[in-house]
């Protein structure tokens, strides 16, 4: 969680993002314009997209 606050992420959006990532969840998806902009900073093997992104 340290790195994600390093890159500009807050603390609840961090827990989100913590919570994907105990759970296994292999993409995060998102609309929080916050985190999309700082997904390069996310490195814990999420992929992280907007709902538009997404196929199917």
């Amino acid at each position: 969680m340290i790195k994600m606050k390093k890159c500009g992420i807050n603390a609840m959006d961090a827990l989100h993002i913590a919570v994907a990532a105990e759970n296994e969840v292999d993409t995060f998806i998102t609309t929080d314009d916050d985190i999309l902009k700082r997904r390069g900073g996310i490195s814990n093997g999420i992929e992280v997209k907007n709902p538009k992104e997404v196929d199917g």
